[in-house]
């Protein structure tokens, strides 16, 4: 992936054996100096173009790719799963989360923590331009349940406790951290500051979105660029993205760095994905799978993974935090766009089926078309019949899709509790406990995932 980037941008030249072939034609003083210079600059290129490839952060994503893949179509499952399956995938993690209580301690940490967290962004986003200023206190003063800082704060927990176990000689954490303390002040500061500048980078993507999609509302509010405009819209949301990678590469990681830049080209090309209603409903399933990873999975999976790059953990544990990130991430997109049919225009903020009616498939229309002949006919000519979302809804409730969408939730989460035990001990079994911090993390995940309201 990032090797044929590199390789298409690197200066054109004739390999043979590893060497370069010379040209034999006579060539004036002035060429010849000119091929010399060209010579060094291909040579450099290539020394950088042969390190890059040796990067480990490179070599990790290719090593890691085939995981990535099967977490990011695992909901496909469900178009096959019978109703007693797809109820057996749905309590499974239910009882697992409502077998012990939440951390009392750990939840006061974590919004302690999160207390001013606003004002802060705010702060990474302040320029000299009372006009810029004014309009971006406005796209982050936009309601919003910080889910991505939280979860964050909440991986952080988990991983100072790994961080401290890695100085001893055992591979697993210790039991029980119920404190809601964190292991390093310092690391903990940067995390901060990666956190404030992942939901930056969110904030401002929603900005770019909604002028793309033509909204009117936001979370409740007026949209940004229906309050100043489309052109100042644009330029403070470039901005926004703009400041949060300047924060992250001052973090001191380059892996992190790479990250959030692997983060925004992953959301242009997700705006760019498009399901055509023409292909099979499996075909259309893996690109919808592959645009929510796109635009929603990959920047929780990056600022997961980036998090434990702060805390100096090995290669093996930052792949699994990026695991969970984009399970959680999937998981999230899946259930908001199952909200998007399922709840009142009030409870999400913006109008119910907003999706249909911009055209845009999404996972219960997906899983409705696999069993409604009727809602297959209205998608017959390959066109979207923006006109007939009501009954579009009809059709759809009338399906299995709403459970089958949940159970999709429900197969992601389950994959977290997982990788939640491996993260924590290398030696852990399925049975095996989560600690306080990993429960609270699960639980957090799971309210957020099944609630009512946007």
């Amino acid at each position: 992936m990032y090797a044929g980037c590199l390789w298409r941008h690197a200066p054109r030249r004739a390999f043979c054996g590893g060497s370069v072939v010379r040209r034999t034609s006579k060539t004036t003083p002035h060429r010849r100096r000119h091929s010399t210079l060209h010579g060094k600059a291909v040579a450099s290129a290539s020394t950088a173009f042969d390190a890059a490839l040796a990067s480990p952060f490179i070599q990790q994503s290719h090593e890691y790719q085939p995981d990535y893949e099967r977490a990011i179509h695992l909901s496909a499952r469900v178009l096959g799963l019978g109703t007693s399956e797809m109820e057996l995938e749905r309590s499974h993690v239910s009882k697992e989360v409502s077998s012990s209580a939440a951390c009392k301690d750990g939840h006061t940490s974590v919004e302690r923590s999160i207390e001013g967290f606003r004002e802060r962004m705010l702060s990474q986003v302040f320029t000299d331009n009372a006009t810029v200023n004014e309009i971006t206190r406005y796209v982050l003063s936009l309601q919003s349940k910080l889910f991505r800082p939280r979860l964050g704060l909440l991986m952080a927990r988990v991983l100072s406790g790994r961080a401290a176990s890695s100085d001893t000689s055992s591979s697993c954490m210790p039991a029980v951290q119920d404190s809601g303390s964190y292991a390093n002040e310092d690391v903990m500061k940067r995390v901060m500051r990666l956190l404030q500048s992942y939901e930056i980078v969110h904030a401002g993507s929603l900005v770019h979105d909604d002028i793309l999609d033509d909204a009117d509302t936001r979370r409740r509010a007026q949209t940004v660029h229906l309050k100043v405009g489309t052109k100042a819209s644009i330029l403070v949301g470039d901005l926004m993205l703009s400041r949060a990678c300047s924060v992250v590469a001052n973090l001191g990681s380059q892996q992190s760095t790479i990250r959030m830049a692997k983060v925004l080209e992953n959301l242009i090309k997700g705006e760019l994905t498009r399901v055509k209603v023409t292909d099979s409903v499996e075909g259309m399933m893996r690109v919808y799978l592959q645009k929510i990873f796109l635009k929603t999975a990959s920047l929780i999976a990056e600022c997961c993974a980036s998090i434990a790059d702060l805390f100096r953990l090995d290669a093996i544990l930052s792949h699994k935090c990026y695991l969970i990130g984009l399970h959680v991430g999937m998981a999230f997109q899946i259930y908001d766009d199952l909200l998007d049919y399922r709840s009142a225009s009030a409870d999400l903020g913006k109008p119910t089926l907003s999706d249909v009616s911009s055209g845009l498939v999404t996972m219960p229309l997906l899983m409705a078309l696999t069993e409604s002949s009727e809602l297959r006919a209205l998608f017959a000519d390959g066109a979207i019949p923006t006109g007939n979302v009501d009954t579009i809804l009809s059709l759809v409730r009338g399906t299995q899709a709403f459970e089958r969408c949940q159970c999709a939730v429900m197969l992601h989460l389950s994959e977290v509790s997982r990788l939640l035990r491996g993260l924590e001990c290398e030696e852990a079994v399925p049975s095996s406990p989560l600690s306080g911090p990993a429960h609270m993390l699960l639980r957090f995940v799971f309210d957020t995932l099944t609630r009512s309201q946007g």
